[in-house]
């Protein structure tokens, strides 16, 4: 096992003589053609005045594989897809939350800084692992995303995977439960976006801070059986949606097809429960607060 920060993503956003008040978030969207073989990259870039808080695949053809989930640049995000030969037109969308600060006057610019922390883990065939990647104590977490790579001697299982069976959010970390139900080991990466708890700036010769405020609501949702379920819950007024958190019940069928922050406030989980008892799943938002500004 092994635990790094990476530096290269450490990003400063500066601008000229202008003023900033409240954070200014928003969504850039981006779809690809998922190729029958080999791997199809999407990469999702924010304004380079902006940087990028979280990333999710938002749709996904039948056919068509999550690879990787990876926040690389201060403001990109870069998702990986494999498809089944024999599915035609197939295609995914990803969507990433960028953030920069609106213009008010009096203040001559601004700065904001950001990094990716990772941790890297093998996961045998047919196991679990928790793994929790934190930020600096002076960085919040805003999203996260995981990447694989297959390893080991093929088994007459199905090739190894590495499924995200939770992901919840705190302060300064998401703790992520990752499940590989095939037959080969995998070495999985969790990766989480890191937002500086502050922006600095500058007002008549003076040194103004912003600090960031998140909240994580956590919800409650019964899935029963034999079901499809898509479920939606909201932040709180006067908050944008970040990322989609989940945990899901140990030992049972029920599995997460996909989620999402989508529109201003909300978010999106897409679960799937074949067989076995009805299941509470817990789900969480991370939401940022539209309502602080430089003092």
């Amino acid at each position: 096992m092994t635990r790094s920060l990476v530096a290269g993503v450490l990003g400063a956003l500066l601008l000229p003589a202008m003023a900033l008040a409240n954070p200014a978030p928003f969504t850039v969207t981006k779809g690809v053609s998922v190729k029958a073989s080999g791997v199809t990259n999407l990469t999702v870039d924010c304004p380079r005045d902006a940087t990028a808080l979280a990333g999710a695949v938002v749709s996904r053809s039948t056919g068509v594989t999550v690879r990787d989930s990876l926040p690389t640049d201060s403001w990109r995000w870069v998702f990986r897809f494999t498809g089944l030969a024999g599915e035609p037109n197939a295609r995914a969308r990803a969507a990433v939350r960028c953030l920069r600060l609106d213009p008010a006057a009096g203040t001559r610019r601004w700065k904001l800084s950001n990094f990716t922390g990772t941790r890297t883990v093998r996961l045998p065939p047919l196991a679990s692992r928790e793994v929790r990647v934190r930020c600096l104590s002076a960085y919040i977490a805003t999203g996260y995303g995981i990447s694989r790579e297959g390893a080991g001697v093929p088994k007459p299982l199905p090739p190894g995977d590495a499924l995200v069976a939770a992901a919840i959010p705190a302060r300064r970390s998401f703790l992520l439960r990752l499940e590989n139900p095939g037959g080969d080991t995998v070495r999985v990466t969790a990766n989480v976006r890191c937002l500086s708890r502050t922006a600095s700036a500058k007002r008549n010769g003076t040194t103004v801070t912003q600090r960031f405020a998140v909240a994580r609501p956590g919800f409650s949702d019964r899935v029963a059986t034999g079901e499809r379920r898509v479920v939606r819950h909201r932040c709180p007024a006067g908050h944008t949606s970040l990322a989609t958190g989940l945990s899901l019940p140990v030992r049972d069928d029920i599995f997460m097809t996909g989620s999402h922050a989508a529109g201003p406030r909300g978010g999106r989980w897409f679960f799937n429960h074949p067989a076995g008892k009805p299941q509470r799943v817990r789900t969480w938002l991370t939401c940022l607060s539209l309502r602080t500004g430089f003092e």
